[in-house]
């Protein structure tokens, strides 16, 4: 990336938009519309991004696309548009993929809260301003979750705590 296009998605844009996507899947929802508007900016029946949103969503216009809309409005010139899209593209390609997982589905508000707790646990080294959960079911785990970032792996399942619990407090060995 040279340093033009680079600096056309801001670290405050880019941490407000990564904030709305929050997952992998609302990340390649996005990706995949922001391709779509890149096809259709250049079309010879004009171009209308409320409208393309409609048509894709509905009712049902994700959180993401809003702080998107905002963002493109400011930008005017659809070469400074085109530009910003294809940067944006790039940081969702290569935004870090904190893995995480649970024996359960889990609902808005558990992303929600998991998403600030590791954009504020300093020790994990994610960027707040560019990371995505990819949530995985795993039925073969007992309560809790398990993380992967970059790299590092932390068990925080029940059985891990129960396991450590008994091993530190020597509680089993006290009855035998």
């Amino acid at each position: 990336m040279n340093e033009k296009i680079q600096s056309a998605v801001s670290k405050k844009f880019r941490s407000s938009f990564f904030s709305s996507l929050k997952t992998k899947e609302k990340a390649n929802q996005a990706s995949d519309f922001i391709r779509l508007v890149l096809q259709g900016m250049f079309s010879t029946d004009g171009f209308d991004i409320k409208k393309m949103a409609e048509k894709n969503y509905g009712d049902n216009v994700p959180s993401w696309f809003e702080v998107l809309e905002v963002e493109l409005l400011e930008k005017g010139n659809s070469n400074v548009v085109r530009n910003f899209l294809l940067d944006l593209q790039e940081e969702i390609s290569k935004a870090l993929l904190v893995k995480v997982e649970l024996s359960f589905t889990p609902s808005d508000c558990f992303i929600e809260n998991l998403y600030q707790i590791v954009g504020e646990i300093k020790s994990c080294g994610v960027d707040k301003s560019n990371f995505l959960l990819d949530f995985n079911v795993d039925n073969s785990i007992t309560g809790g979750m398990k993380l992967y970032v970059g790299g590092r792996y932390v068990d925080v399942t029940l059985k891990s705590f129960l396991v450590g619990y008994l091993e530190k407090n020597d509680a089993i060995s006290r009855y035998l």
